[in-house]
């Protein structure tokens, strides 16, 4: 009996949590809020010398607008994943003389950084890793 109260209680707190989470105009600033979604920060350097990059990100409901990046110059932006692993941003990226790109710059499921440093190259983007302090995680453009 107590279990299932207890089971109860739980369900209706994260529901709670789920519904403040996906406000976009809330805003919290609790320590408890803070250690349960901690802010995640995304920054994308132009590492293309002579060229400057042009960047629009985007997730499904936050529109970032478009940025332009001069060489070894960064955007950076901000914001709380969601309480179900669902949260995904996307940059389009162009340049003189190139096609439009694109790629997921920040995905719940597949990233575990609360900063998240990229260097975009003409043939994809890499992610630095804090362990090895290189930046590694290289992905090419998508299709």
């Amino acid at each position: 009996m107590a279990s299932s109260l207890i089971t109860r209680y739980v369900m209706i707190l994260l529901m709670i949590i789920l519904c403040i989470s996906s406000s976009d105009a809330f805003q919290p600033k609790t320590a408890m809020v803070d250690a349960v979604l901690p802010k995640i920060t995304v920054e994308i350097v132009n590492k293309m010398p002579n060229m400057i990059l042009v960047v629009h990100c985007k997730s499904k409901t936050d529109d970032l607008g478009e940025h332009q990046i001069p060489f070894q110059n960064d955007y950076t932006f901000q914001f709380r994943p969601n309480v179900l692993p669902t949260t995904l941003y996307f940059c389009s990226m162009a340049w003189p003389g190139s096609t439009l790109h694109y790629f997921d710059v920040y995905v719940e499921k597949r990233d575990t950084c609360t900063y998240c440093s990229w260097h975009v190259l003409r043939d994809g983007a890499c992610l630095f890793d804090p362990n090895t302090q290189k930046y590694e995680g290289c992905i090419p453009w998508n299709k």
